[in-house]
């Protein structure tokens, strides 16, 4: 397994690049020869990336991958990848889907969540050098129907994309990938 210590850039640049990422905890689990490296390239306009495919595509895989990546890096440890450049964060944020609770339902659970989420956000800055908030969401408003789940997941990427950090998005609502240009574009 080849491992890497990453080139950090500033937040502001938001260039997010990792060849040939492997997932640590699969490594553990399997052989490298039944895992797949992926690469990553994230451009420095963009802060809205979105996943789809079908289940057990790996998309959750993938997006945990990028998550432990990062955090690894800023401890100062060597991550599973060939090489990587990776922005500085201040934090890193995940939104993961719950179980369903005795009191509201999953999808005002995830809700909720989501609001102390939004609430925490730092925003990418050119004067602010400690970076901004990378934001990881699995099958975020999953919890509904997918029309209304689709709506939902909208209005809030346009609040993370207003707030400048930078979010991955691991959804089995395909036609959000349809709006990932309109969401990403720096005019309101």
């Amino acid at each position: 397994v080849r491992m890497c210590t990453p080139v950090f850039v500033s937040s502001e640049n938001g260039t997010m690049q990792l060849h040939k990422l492997l997932n640590p905890v699969l490594l553990r689990k399997l052989s490298v020869t039944h895992i797949t490296a992926n690469d990553v390239c994230f451009p420095e306009d963009a802060s809205i990336f979105l996943i789809t495919g079908p289940n057990s595509g790996g998309k959750s895989v993938y997006l945990r991958s990028v998550g432990i990546a990062v955090l690894t890096a800023q401890l100062g440890l060597p991550i599973t990848a060939y090489d990587a450049v990776l922005p500085l964060y201040d934090a890193v944020c995940c939104h993961l889907p719950t179980e369903d609770t005795e009191t509201d339902s999953r999808l005002v659970e995830e809700c909720k969540s989501m609001k102390k989420i939004l609430d925490s956000l730092t925003p990418r800055t050119a004067t602010d050098a400690t970076g901004c908030t990378l934001l990881l969401m699995d099958e975020s408003f999953s919890g509904t129907g997918s029309a209304e789940g689709a709506i939902i997941a909208e209005e809030v990427l346009k609040t993370i994309r207003s707030r400048r950090v930078c979010c991955i998005y691991s959804t089995h609502l395909h036609e959000l990938a349809s709006r990932v240009p309109d969401l990403n574009s720096r005019t309101p």
